[in-house]
Order: structure tokens, then sequence, then C-alpha cells
């Protein structure tokens, strides 16, 4: 049904499918795409993202695992680090009384890869940004023994000393509330 207008060279089609991008020119198309692509790509992001996934910022003081567990060791003998449930990694557990049975047992705490480990963590990320692995670097490894009641903050400036560079200043939030 056509409706008419007081010009006739106006045609008016009251037909929605007409009307928004349902017309869109091929390139139109791949635009509005990629743009949806981006969106949902962003909303996969981390809080500070594009510090997390700087290699070079995350290396700060370097440390051997061994040497980081020995001095996880010194702090807190109770800390037991064995073999994690992946290839290369080790967990971190600490004796914990299970609430049902009153049997004391290692709970899992945290974990990290054997070998040289960097300060910071590295978030590596696919082709579009999103975030796909989390590499934990000692700092992290220290703040989650912190969160968990573990190790305090006295006790982990005092063996660690105050961290350095770009990246203390994530540090110095995360722990604001563990400091004060």
């Amino acid at each position: 049904m056509y409706l008419k207008h007081p010009h006739p060279s106006m045609l008016i089609l009251p037909d929605s499918s007409s009307l928004g991008d349902t017309h869109l020119s091929p390139e139109e198309g791949v635009a509005k795409l990629k743009e949806g692509n981006q969106k949902l790509s962003d909303s996969f992001r981390l809080p500070n993202q594009t510090l997390l996934t700087d290699e070079d910022a995350s290396h700060g003081q370097m440390m051997s695992s061994n040497d980081f567990i020995s001095k996880l060791r010194k702090i807190d003998s109770g800390i037991i680090v064995e073999d994690g449930g992946v290839p290369g990694a080790v967990a971190v557990r600490y004796p914990r009384t299970d609430e049902e049975t009153g049997q004391l047992v290692k709970s899992y705490v945290t974990g990290f890869y054997k070998g040289p480990m960097s300060e910071w963590s590295l978030i590596l990320e696919d082709k579009n940004g999103k975030p796909t692995r989390h590499m934990r670097g000692w700092r992290t490894v220290l703040l989650d023994l912190m969160r968990g009641n573990i190790l305090s903050y006295a006790q982990v400036k005092a063996a660690f000393g105050d961290p350095r560079g770009s990246r203390s200043i994530l540090w110095q939030e995360q722990t604001q509330v563990i400091r004060a």
C-alpha cells in the first residue's frame, strides 16, 4: 500500500523492513560488524590491561622461583609449595582446619610457574586483545598470601622491600587496605 504525499516525486513506503540498517552497502555492513566486534572485544578487557600486557614493565626485579620459595619459607615455615596441577607449575598451600571434620588440611592459596619469575604479573592476550593467560609475578603471589591472611604487609616488606617502577602504583592501590 502506497501513501500519497503532497510532493508527487516522493514515494513513502510504510514497510518497516526497508528502514534502518537492513539495507546497508556491503562496505557499511562490514564496518558495522567490525564496530560490533570491537565493542564485544572491549567488554573482555581488564582494568589496567594496557599496563598489565606490557612485558617489559612486568620484569621489574627478576627472581628465580627457588629463591622466591626459600624467602617464603623463611617468613612462614608453614607455607607448603608443591607440584601444581599444571606441568611446570607449583601450588602454594597452607594448613587450615576443615570446618566440617576439624582435621588439618592443605588449602590452595595460589600458584606460579617454575623458573625465572618477573616481579609483576603479565597478561597474555589474543589477537583481538582478549586476555588468555595470567603469568603471575612474585608480587602477585605475595598479594594472594596477604589476602589469605597468611602473610602480613610488614613481613612482606621486610623480606622483599618496597616496589619501584611504573607498576608499583598498582601494588600501592592493591595493598592499601592490607597496609591500613
